[in-house]
């Protein structure tokens, strides 16, 4: 006997740690110990009775439940804060509130069920944009909805005796569907959430044929028939999901109010290299959406790769113009806004207003959940910019102190070792000039451009001229004369000259 428990135990104690993984793997199996009682109670027929055991299985399933939620979700394995505290940010973020989400998700779930009966390929879409349930009433198919989830539930759990499979079927698929239409703030309506409840779909539709339809060779010609058509439907909607453009063309067409569809496009439309697709699709994401801020600032940076660069700047003005306090959804592109206007101010010989640009960009609040090291990258891109405008205003002193301090938060930022290696070797105030420092700072650009670059090429010559390192300066200066366009060689030429007789380089 006690060998018996200590094997219970051992089987007890793996089954624990293998659901424990799998929650760490895919958290709604916290439904699990509820799932095994619910195959005990009806598709093993067992007698749910109100007994010691009963309310004890109960309550441990519960208990452990309780437990997973507070270990994966409660911040005990993380510094992601309590559970309460993630569900009050995540609803921040949200269009809704965890109630106008529980009223919605019972009109979502019967849209599931209606997909389940009725699931042709014209029906079937990746993003929705569901419309929200703002009371039982608003709209009316709220209450109904409820009303007719609930009578389900009970009506399987009432019948469950006769028609076990139905039964399971039913319940299995209302379980499976609690942990992602409840009250975590996630997006209102996923097909792909459907993959587990479908077991029980599947089992309560082969059960209810087979319950209905006496004659098993008829039901099983039924079921045949049914799976066969199901089959062709996958197929059509597999041609869709044979390209990632496919699928958000086909999302647009279906919820062309959905602004995530064209966003996804753009982006698509973007990396293939066809910006004015992609330019077009991004407007039409900001009507759809007018907070869509990374919709501006990447609409910017598209616009100023096409050479529209009022346009570009116009983008990136809409974008800080933003309220990042009031829409925190949206509100994350200031920084970015900041930093690309401020580069057009550079390119336009505005550089007093670009080092406000920039300064700007340093000056904002942290946002809530943003990371350290997007942070830091930010700042970094922001210093080097900034320096690069000090830099051209021939404010040496604080170019130099911006660029330090990128290379401090980054030091694999290319340009600011360029940068400030240019200015420790090439600026004709004695007490800055530092070839030696220069040399290693240049060649690290040179390392990060990996030696293709004329730009740092150029300054890691004039770093080792300023070093005394002539020999090797006469190399790379002549290299990088064999790279200059046509009309800036002459220059170059006159750098070589200057190197050949031992000469460094001066700016002017």
């Amino acid at each position: 006997e006690a060998s018996v428990i200590r094997l219970r135990a051992v089987w007890w104690s793996l089954a624990f740690v293998c659901w424990v993984l799998a929650i760490g793997t895919k958290q709604f199996a916290v439904t699990l110990p509820l799932a095994i009682m619910l195959y005990e109670w009806v598709a093993r027929g067992e007698q749910f009775k109100i007994q010691k055991k009963t309310i004890a299985a109960i309550g441990g399933g519960a208990v452990l439940m309780l437990l997973a939620v507070v270990v994966f979700k409660g911040g005990v394995l993380s510094n992601k804060g309590t559970l309460t505290e993630l569900l009050t940010s995540g609803y921040d973020n949200r269009d809704f509130t965890l109630t106008e989400r529980l009223m919605t998700e019972s009109r979502v779930v019967m849209h599931y069920i209606s997909l389940l009966v009725w699931p042709p390929p014209s029906r079937l879409v990746l993003i929705y944009d569901y419309p929200i349930s703002t009371s039982l009433v608003t709209p009316f198919s709220t209450i109904l909805s409820i009303l007719g989830l609930g009578a389900m539930t009970v009506a399987s759990a009432v019948f469950a005796r006769r028609l076990p499979l139905v039964a399971f079927g039913v319940l299995w698929f209302m379980l499976h569907l609690a942990v992602e239409s409840t009250i975590i703030p996630l997006e209102i309506a996923y097909e792909h959430r459907l993959y587990m409840p479908l077991i029980g779909a599947g089992l309560l539709f082969v059960g209810g044929v087979f319950a209905l339809i006496k004659n098993p060779k008829a039901a099983f010609a039924l079921v045949f028939v049914i799976s066969a058509v199901m089959l062709v439907g996958t197929h059509q909607r597999n041609e869709t999901w044979r390209s990632a453009l496919g699928i958000w063309e086909d999302n647009a067409k279906k919820q062309p109010t959905e602004f995530r569809a064209f966003f996804n496009m753009a982006v698509i439309h973007k990396d293939d290299g066809r910006y004015t697709e992609a330019i077009d699709l991004l407007q039409q994401t900001i009507e759809l959406e007018p907070r869509h801020q990374e919709a501006m600032v990447r609409a910017g940076a598209l616009l100023k790769l096409s050479g529209r660069y009022q346009e570009s700047a116009n983008a990136y003005t809409a974008a800080i113009a933003f309220d990042r306090d009031e829409h925190p959804r949206f509100a994350r592109f200031h920084g970015d806004a900041y930093t690309q206007r401020a580069s057009l101010l550079d390119v336009a010989g505005k550089y007093h207003l670009a080092a406000q640009d920039y300064t700007s960009a340093l000056e904002l609040p942290p946002l809530k959940k943003e990371s350290q090291r997007v942070r830091t990258a930010r700042d970094a891109e922001a210093l080097a910019g900034r320096g690069l405008a000090f830099l051209n205003l021939q404010m040496l002193p604080e170019a130099i102190d911006d660029f330090e301090q990128a290379i401090i938060l980054n030091p694999d930022h290319m340009q600011a070792n360029n940068n400030l290696a240019w200015i420790l070797s090439t600026t004709p105030d004695p007490e800055i000039l530092d070839g030696k420092r220069a040399a290693r700072l240049a060649k690290r650009a040179c390392e990060l451009t990996n030696w293709e670059a004329l730009a740092t090429l150029s300054t890691y010559a004039v770093s080792l001229a300023e070093a005394g390192d002539f020999e090797e300066a006469i190399k790379w200066q002549t290299e990088c004369i064999r790279l200059a366009p046509p009309p800036v060689v002459e220059m170059y030429r006159d750098r070589l000259e200057l190197f050949q007789n031992n000469t460094p380089y001066r700016a002017e």
